[in-house]
Formats: C-alpha cells, sequence, structure tokens
C-alpha cells in the first residue's frame, strides 16, 4: 500500500497457480505471466508506469514497440509483452504511461514472456481478477494444512513469521522437476 498526497494505492503482485505441473523447455513454453493489480482504495490517485525489461541479464538490445493494447518487447529469442489498458510513449528510457484512478478504480497490468502469439484481449479484468481470487485462496488453502494447534514449535508469536517462511520455500520450488531456485 502506497500514500500519495491525495489517496491510497494498494498493489498486489502475482504469478497465477498453473494447476497442470508439466515441464517444458524454456522456448516451448508460454505459459509464463506476472500479473499486477493496482487500485485505488481512498481519494485519487495517479500512477506513473514504467516499463524497461532487460532480457539474458541485459545483454544485448532490447527494442520495445507499440501494440494495441499494451508494449511488446523483443532481444533475440527472448520476447515479452506488457498487456495494460494505459496508453504508453516509448523512448530510450523505456515504455511509460500515466494511469489516474478514483477510489474504487483498478487496472491490471500483465507481463507475459516467452509468448507464442499476442493476443491482449485474450484475458479481460475479470479474468485476471478471478485468478487473483484462485492465487489467494490456493495460497490460504496451502498455509492450513499445517495443524498449527497441535504444533507447539510455530505457534503464538512466531506463527506468522514461520508461515512466510513456508512461502518463500514453496515459491522457490519448481515443482515438475523438483529444483529450487537460487
Amino acid at each position: 500500500t502506497f500514500k500519495t498526497e491525495d489517496g491510497v494505492v494498494k498493489v498486489t503482485d502475482f504469478i497465477p497457480i498453473e494447476r497442470e505441473k508439466t515441464f517444458l523447455p524454456d522456448e516451448e513454453d508460454t505459459t509464463f505471466k506476472i500479473k499486477r493489480k493496482v487500485e485505488c482504495v481512498e481519494g485519487s490517485c495517479q500512477i506513473k508506469i514504467v516499463f524497461n525489461p532487460r532480457f539474458d541479464y541485459a545483454r544485448g538490445v532490447t527494442t520495445l514497440s507499440k501494440i494495441k493494447k499494451g508494449v511488446f518487447a523483443e532481444n533475440g529469442k527472448s520476447r515479452g509483452v506488457l498487456v495494460s489498458s494505459s496508453d504508453y510513449e516509448i523512448s530510450e528510457d523505456g515504455a511509460c504511461a500515466v494511469a489516474t484512478f478514483k477510489e474504487g478504480e483498478s487496472d491490471f497490468f500483465v507481463f507475459r514472456y516467452n509468448i507464442g502469439e499476442v493476443v491482449p484481449e485474450k484475458d479481460d479484468f475479470h479474468h485476471h481478477e478471478e485468478e487473483l481470487v484462485a492465487n489467494v485462496n490456493y495460497w490460504r488453502e496451502w498455509t492450513e494444512k499445517c495443524d498449527f494447534a497441535n504444533c507447539s514449535a510455530v505457534g503464538g508469536v512466531w506463527h506468522d513469521i514461520v508461515i512466510r517462511s513456508l512461502l518463500v520455500l514453496k515459491i522457490l520450488f519448481f515443482e515438475p522437476v523438483g529444483t529450487v531456485a537460487a
């Protein structure tokens, strides 16, 4: 949550849960996406959006181009698209836009990488909201699998800290093959 002179903005980032546990080489997998919900919860807020991706650890040059409902990024074989309803201007500093939100208004910014085809209209606001709710429910259900009432090691004041640590460890595992991110 961020406070400005005129309002309060809540930012929620998430990676949608993929229920199917399959492994594909990066160049074949088109499911990679990161979503951000920006919501004005009080007053009104003007947000500056800066999109400046650097593929392959910033080796090479990433080119940006405007597309309908977003920005397309490419560096060699690496490709991605930021899907957004904002109007971006592209410069040497990346793609920038300004969005104004009134209390109760929100929008999603979706970055898809390793994309096979650019289809900005594929998923609408309702779909993103459903994925966010499903994500929250998944993680709540996962954290409730442990019976903390009978586990004295993680009760009391340590409960929230242990849950956060468990979530970080869980997120670092790549389940299809059981590897851990560095």
